[in-house]
């Protein structure tokens, strides 16, 4: 007869003796489905209203540190300690380190002025998510947009110090602001609203012109005068004759042309083939040459 070893005997009587007690466990009575689905939406409804609630937080928040530059500032600093020095052995010296080195940064005009589009632009971004009237946010970010492009000149004084581009080009998902306040799942798709605070074109495609779009209005037209206005006073402040040269040959004939396509948007086929026409006659050696004349083509019948 095979003797087992003590141990493997022991593990064998305890595993004999749970399964003999999983056998006699029955189940337990049939919960209340309705009653569990009233609760279930209670609880959805609840924390709904949680995150909302928490996501408003944030975004007064950063509107009220966007009020003044002293405020933006103090703001930054405190998200700067938490986000970069927290944890770090001799943390108060570090950080004390990093705010001497900077002091020039965080008071120069550049910075000051980049901090706070990049609060009010993290805020309207919040904002914007999940929103039932996007409508509302077209005027709202047109104001932000203005008061950008008349800061410009201030916001490209070269060189730009990496805080400065790091506050209006990087994505806003990396703001250190998002970091400190683990805010990211409150922010928009990058597919449905432009990530970087600064970019001007990208603000106007993704931000205003859908919404004008679907709502076929005119002012859908005039965001395109208003870039190629915008395109060609920072060209003429640059002094650059090569880059106005390549602007008025290449990249306004493409904006022109994007205008064009807008105008059948808003029923104006008429106007979007004479426009596209010009451009054939104008810059019959443009790279976008064979789309444009497929456009008046596809277009001539339906504007006549």
């Amino acid at each position: 007869m095979m003797k087992f070893p003590p141990l493997v005997l022991l593990l064998c009587i305890v595993s004999l003796a749970f399964t003999a007690r999983l056998h006699g466990v029955t189940d337990v009575s049939a919960p209340d489905a309705d009653a569990v689905l009233r609760e279930l939406d209670a609880i959805e409804v609840n924390r709904k209203a949680g995150v909302a609630a928490s996501k408003m937080a944030i975004v007064k928040r950063l509107q009220a540190a966007s009020v003044s530059s002293a405020a933006a500032v103090k703001l930054y600093t405190e998200a700067v300690e938490e986000v970069q020095f927290e944890g770090k052995k001799g943390k108060a010296d570090s950080f004390s380190d990093w705010r001497k080195k900077s002091a020039d940064v965080l008071r120069s005009s550049a910075f000051e002025s980049a901090l706070v589009f990049h609060l009010r632009y993290l805020a309207l971004a919040m904002e914007s998510k999940d929103s039932a009237t996007p409508e509302a946010f077209v005027p709202i970010s047109f104001a932000y947009l203005k008061d950008l492009m008349a800061a410009d000149t201030l916001l490209q004084t070269s060189p730009r110090s990496d805080e400065v581009k790091s506050l209006l080009d990087n994505p806003i998902g990396d703001s250190v602001f998002v970091k400190w306040l683990n805010a990211g799942n409150f922010l928009p798709a990058e597919a449905d609203w432009e990530s970087r605070a600064g970019n001007i074109a990208g603000i106007l495609e993704k931000n205003i012109r859908p919404t004008l779009r679907k709502t076929k209005n005119p002012e859908l037209i005039a965001t395109w005068d208003l870039q190629l206005q915008f395109e060609a006073d920072r060209i003429t402040a640059g002094r650059s004759t090569h880059q106005a040269d390549t602007f008025n040959a290449d990249q306004r004939p493409k904006l022109l042309f994007s205008r064009a396509q807008d105008m059948l948007v808003i029923s104006q086929p008429h106007r979007a083939v004479s426009e596209a026409i010009a451009l054939l006659r104008a810059h019959p050696e443009h790279p976008s040459f064979a789309t444009w004349v497929a456009f008046v083509r596809a277009n001539l019948k339906t504007s006549n």
